[in-house]
């Protein structure tokens, strides 16, 4: 295992709780697609990353940037209910996942 997918992995494995959580907290109300569908993709994703495969690694990347986009999505409105706020935390951690991969994947080469 590459020890430099930890922190992305966990970041990815925080966003797929973070996912359940937000399925619970709704009481699996009227559209519990995204919460389940994410909750599989980051668990995934999350098991591939702390593996240590780069080919996940752009994966998940490319997945956290459409992640930030549908969290936000839903959490857009006034940030009152702890569903939005846990959306809110999703939008968090899977900007961190972005973050640290782009870090990791495209750092330059020492010469």
């Amino acid at each position: 295992m590459d020890r430099r997918y930890r922190p992305p992995a966990a970041f990815a494995a925080t966003s797929a709780v973070l996912h359940v959580a937000a399925l619970l907290l709704s009481g699996f109300a009227a559209n519990p697609g995204p919460s389940v569908v994410g909750a599989l993709i980051w668990t995934a994703l999350a098991y591939g990353l702390f593996n240590g495969s780069r080919a996940t690694a752009y994966l998940a990347f490319l997945v956290a940037l459409a992640g930030i986009s549908v969290a936000l999505s839903i959490a857009m409105g006034a940030i009152s209910t702890p569903v939005q706020w846990t959306w809110a935390a999703i939008v968090v951690a899977d900007a961190f996942v972005a973050v640290t991969l782009f870090m990791l994947l495209w750092r330059p080469r020492p010469a």
